[in-house]
């Protein structure tokens, strides 16, 4: 260990040996305040004692009284980065944990000088590693934790603009996993819901109506809002529609339902809807259902004639009433990227 005993103002430095004149004891740490050379080197230190609120000043402290905090933690630093730079991860974390032990100030440093060199090259797998050694390093400190969670998002918004969604959703949630601010967790969720909605829609063109209703609800889950509602709303009408399709009229209906549930109280589904319950036998719920989407579409003539032959014809066949259907426009939530934090 380089055991440097010559300070400059500013430097922090710790006692070798017992001050009884100063009330200040071995192993205390302070801070030169001004540096002597005659009669000969000496330095007055300020000790600050109770987090800050009391200070000590020894005004006549020898050289051979101290040792520089501040060299000794440079010269670890130094150390450290040059094994980085090598790939001697081991070496490098031993010499930069020892460097922040001393002054712990120097995880900021070495946070700030990762993320100017890897962050602009948007290099997001290299910027999580460098990020990880921080953690690693300090696991409290706090920026470290949101710009690892930041280097997540951002690498999750690349992988999906380049089209792959359940990767995209995996990188996501190693983001939600991080412990980070509000913001970063509600753009994360965000995003989280756009891929979603992006596989509903693939899964919807594929006639995938189950798997579409499965990532539609997740984007509602993860996001709730008017554009993941509606798109659930239509997911839910879809699904219906093709349960009824298949025979399913209880599945049908119940899908029926949970559109209407999710705001989405448009003649076609109501129109549907009761032609679902109609089938089941349920005329009276059949009518009022009927009877709601003539309201809201007085000139709808599919709707006014299932209307007209659920209440003239006490014994009408059900397979007779028509269904509608609700053109696709699914609406994807904006991927958002998040610029990276630098400590002042």
């Amino acid at each position: 260990m380089i055991e440097l005993k010559k300070a400059h103002e500013l430097d922090v430095v710790e006692l070798t040996e017992d001050l009884p004149e100063y009330g200040v004891c071995q192993g205390s740490r302070g801070t030169v305040v001004e540096v002597f050379e005659k009669p000969e080197e000496a330095y007055m230190i300020e000790f600050l004692e109770n987090e800050g609120e009391i200070s000590k000043i020894a005004d006549w402290v020898k050289p051979g009284q101290i040792k520089n905090i501040d060299l000794i933690a440079k010269e670890y630093y130094r150390t450290g980065l040059a094994a980085l730079k090598t790939g001697n991860l081991v070496e490098s974390l031993r010499h930069l944990r020892k460097a922040i032990e001393l002054i712990p100030s120097y995880i900021r440093s070495l946070h700030n000088s990762l993320a100017q060199s890897i962050g602009p090259h948007e290099d997001w797998p290299k910027f999580i590693f460098a990020m990880r050694l921080i953690w690693l390093l300090d696991p409290d400190y706090e920026m470290g934790r949101e710009n690892l969670a930041i280097a997540y998002l951002n690498l999750g918004v690349q992988e999906a603009k380049g089209g792959e969604f359940d990767q995209s959703l995996i990188t996501f949630h190693a983001a939600l996993a991080v412990k980070a601010s509000q913001e970063v967790v509600d753009l994360i969720k965000n995003n989280i819901a756009s891929s979603y909605t992006a596989l509903g829609t693939r899964a919807f063109s594929n006639s995938e109506m189950e798997q579409a209703l499965w990532h539609f609800g997740n984007a509602h889950f993860m996001a709730v809002n008017e554009m993941t509602r509606s798109n659930l709303g239509k997911a839910c009408f879809h699904y219906a529609n093709f349960c009824w399709d298949a025979g399913d009229v209880d599945k049908a209906i119940d899908s029926y339902q949970r559109a209407e549930d999710a705001g989405l109280k448009w003649p076609e589904v109501l129109n549907n809807h009761a032609c679902a319950l109609g089938t089941r036998g349920e005329i009276q719920g059949a009518i009022l259902m009927l009877e709601a989407a003539a309201s809201l579409a007085p000139q709808d003539k599919i709707i006014s004639s299932n209307l007209s032959k659920l209440l003239t014809l006490s014994t009408v066949e059900t397979k007779d009433l028509v269904t509608q259907n609700i053109p696709v426009n699914f609406l994807t939530p904006p991927l958002k990227s998040v610029a990276l934090h630098v400590a002042a």
